[in-house]
């Protein structure tokens, strides 16, 4: 029986809060909300009946035994058991069922490279005759049932093709990230034990070329358990051969596109994917078929994919969320599954929304490191796209800031035109999300659970936490789809996840529980701080705080032993090379000063913010970027940017502020026009330039956000990490001497520094009376 079910599963909140991220509600929608509350409902209350019904809706059971039982699990001997005595095949349920159904000439997959012209396209008949060739050549090399392949591969076909076969004949793949080092794969094939490795000669991202094939050769170098390594020759460039070298080109021609596939028993594994590492030596996680059954569950339940729809995962298969959404789901649920091989950004940055565009993709999956690249290089690579097909973008993999959601849902998602999901999930299958009617869109959290997960909060004492509160996020029970063990380690899963609260599942995070039974994940409990203020501070805010110091190359944040406070704050700073050959004592009391010292025991951002009634903050600027004018009122520089940023002849803008004769303080302005622009431009053209850009202020913020001066530059000042350097160009607005500037170590392009300087402007009154005549 459930314990605690969240408030949200009992009823639909009285009021959605988070209109501002709305989306259209004639997007498709599987599951309403009530109807995706029956569903949480059942899960908890009726799970055989649920497991049941939702299992028929996705995979066949080929074969029961007559005392097959739903739930075997014994969370105090660390099993993971679901129907036990069932038996079907992946591959089976992939392929042969949409083919005996009639839909074998449907589009399962298509492909584009590096090259826009390179595409490729594959039918459930054609994917089924690749598959069964593959699977033959792994037989013939005398892989069975149980058995590791380790595939090292970019993202082509033919990884897919290597995925399913191993599925049909009941191998186990163990898919690893082909950018990883010769280090990492060595690692993973020796723990796995893994028999066959298949690879290819190299890859190409963009420019790049990554030598795949060489870091094969030195990894085998100690790894006595592969036998055969198939090679895939995908751009004949010639490479050193292994003893162990077969050529994937000669030995598949020479197979039969028909096999027969191996029935695995429901609990058996059937693949293993490492962990990245971040929580010490990589472990293999083991997963049987039920995770394939959630990998199709979230894009139904959330994402809204129907038959005959487009989708699109960019994250690699070695990734969890990856293989999810690129592979196991899309297979089951007969949705066409997009893959590209090439940079993101190549040949220039819209060619995301272009292969979106062209293929007609109706769901994009993507980290939210996507979007911010995307944010700072400039709207225009997304909004010169049309986007008609897409229907839901969803982020996944890290945390979405509420900066970079509302980006996001009002720049890609043309203000609610497509929906914005992001989920929350972990190796071991976990799953958090947003569901549209019971959540609503609430920028960086507010999840609700997938079905069947029942989570809960626990406090320091191990003690279930009620209502609103902040703990340790486990799960009420396990669920089909959970990780079956550490592949040779099983002691140590059962440590992981079910000793630190006996008959609950631990994740290991942090999360918030809000009024309405939402969770927003905060980090890892490693990675969260309980300080002697009895608050607890997650390390990713406080690196993410101190990481924008134009000195700091890395930081990483820890608790550690307080004499008052039992828990206090370390931190470990790595600056920039060429700031750490000159640092001095001094430099590094500053550093403190800035952030430790104006308000002792907090983390001090420098940034001024505005909190509104429902708690939720806006940032508006740096506390010296925020300028107080004559007009008794600030105006953060960030706001004013994004305004002029706009403009089509602009490049780049830095506001900042400077003196001003009658106002005390007035808003200057140092504007980079695209080289296209300032080749050709006029006086005139600038005149009308500022005229636009008085306009636009006007309009955006109000008349107290006319700029005082406007300076056109060739370039301006960048730290070592390409962040603007607003404090120098502050110093030389307003009229300081160079000895004045402060520490210029970490400017990228000092040289642009002495030209800006030289063009200086000064406010007079005479101008500023004209300004305000002409408006």
């Amino acid at each position: 029986m459930t314990k605690n079910p969240p408030s949200f599963a009992l009823e639909l909140p009285s009021k959605m809060r988070y209109k501002d991220f709305d989306c259209d509600p004639s997007l498709p929608l599987n599951y309403t909300g009530p109807e995706f509350i029956e569903l949480l409902r059942k899960s908890w209350f009726d799970s055989d009946k649920y497991f049941l019904d939702e299992t028929a809706k996705y995979f066949k059971w080929l074969k029961i035994d007559p005392d097959a039982k739903i739930n075997a699990c014994d969370l105090s001997k660390g099993i993971v058991s679901w129907f036990k005595g069932y038996y079907t095949n992946y591959c089976w349920n992939a392929l042969d069922r949409h083919i005996e159904n009639g839909f074998g000439d449907d589009c399962a997959l298509i492909w584009e490279g590096n090259e826009p012209e390179d595409v490729r396209k594959f039918s459930y008949n054609e994917m089924f005759a690749h598959v069964c060739q593959y699977a033959n050549l792994l037989k013939k090399l005398g892989v069975k049932k149980g058995d590791r392949v380790a595939i090292y591969m970019p993202m082509v076909p033919e990884m897919v093709m290597a995925i399913l076969a191993c599925t049909r004949i009941g191998a186990i793949f163990v898919n690893i990230f082909s950018a990883l080092s010769a280090e990492a794969l060595q690692t993973r094939i020796f723990e796995s034990e893994s028999c066959i490795l298949i690879t290819c000669d190299e890859v190409i991202s963009g420019i790049k070329h990554d030598p795949t094939k060489e870091k094969v050769n030195i990894a085998l170098t100690t790894c006595p358990s592969i036998k055969h390594t198939i090679v895939h020759h995908l751009t004949g460039i010639d490479i050193e051969s292994h003893p162990t070298d077969l050529s994937y080109e000669e030995e598949i021609t020479k197979m039969s596109p028909e096999c027969d596939y191996q029935l695995v028993e429901s609990n058996d594994t059937v693949f293993i994917i490492y962990s990245s590492g971040s929580t010490g030596k990589p472990k293999g996680i083991m997963h049987s078929m039920g995770y394939p059954m959630v990998a199709a569950m979230g894009p139904d339940y959330f994402e809204n994919l129907r038959p005959g729809m487009v989708t699109w995962c960019s994250g690699n298969p070695a990734w969890i969320g990856g293989l999810a959404h690129a592979v196991l789901g899309p297979f089951l649920l007969r949705v066409t599954t997009f893959m590209y091989a090439g940079d993101f950004f190549y040949p220039d940055p819209s060619r995301v929304f272009k292969l979106i565009d062209r293929h007609r993709i109706s769901m994009y999956m993507t980290q939210p490191t996507m979007f911010r690249i995307l944010r700072a290089m400039g709207d225009k690579y997304v909004t010169s796209s049309a986007r008609t097909s897409l229907h839901t973008i969803v982020t996944a993999g890290e945390v979405c800031s509420p900066d970079l959601w509302e980006y996001i849902h009002k720049t890609v998602c043309m203000n609610g035109q497509i929906q914005l999901v992001h989920i929350y999930g972990q190796s071991e299958g976990s799953c958090l999300t947003h569901h549209r009617e019971i959540s609503g869109c609430k920028p960086g959290g507010g999840y609700v659970s997938q079905p069947p997960c029942l989570p809960a909060l626990m406090d320091d004492a191990g003690k279930e936490i009620e209502g609103t509160g902040e703990g340790v996020l486990v799960f009420q029970r396990p669920w089909y789809g959970l990780s079956t063990g550490f592949y040779k380690n099983m002691e140590e899963f059962k440590k992981t996840y079910f000793d630190p609260y006996p008959g609950y599942v631990c994740t290991g995070d942090v999360a918030r529980r809000d009024e309405d039974g939402l969770y927003t994940v905060i980090g890892r409990v490693d990675d969260v701080i309980k300080t002697g203020y009895a608050h607890r501070i997650g390390t990713g805010e406080v690196e993410s705080c101190i990481s924008m110091h134009p000195a700091v190359a890395e930081v990483a944040a820890v608790g550690c032993p307080h004499p008052i406070m039992g828990r206090g704050l370390y931190l470990f700073v790595r600056l920039f090379p060429q700031v750490s050959a000159k640092v001095t004592p001094a430099m590094l009391e500053k550093f403190k000063k800035t952030y430790f010292d104006p308000y002792p025991g907090y983390v001090c951002t420098g940034d001024v913010a505005r909190r509104d009634e429902d708690g939720l903050y806006t940032v508006i600027g740096r506390v010296d970027d925020v300028i107080k004018t004559g007009y008794a009122h600030r105006i953060g520089t960030g706001e004013v940017e994004s305004c002029i940023s706009m403009h089509p002849a602009v490049a780049e803008v830095a506001a900042v502020g400077c003196p001003h004769p009658i106002m005390g303080r007035g808003l200057y302005l140092f504007v980079r026009l695209f080289p296209q622009v300032s080749a050709k431009v006029t006086p005139a053209m600038l005149e009308k330039f500022k005229k636009d850009f008085y306009g636009m202020l006007v309009k955006k913020i109000g008349e107290l956000a006319k700029p005082s001066l406007i300076q056109w530059v060739d370039a301006l000042p960048k730290t070592l990490s390409g962040k603007m350097m607003r404090r120098i160009l502050r110093a030389i607005a307003d009229g300081k001497p160079k000895e004045q500037w402060g520490d210029m170590s970490g400017v990228a392009n000092p040289e642009v520094l002495d030209v800006i300087n030289k063009g200086r402007l000064e406010v007079t009154i005479e101008e500023d009376e004209e300004e305000d005549e002409e408006d």
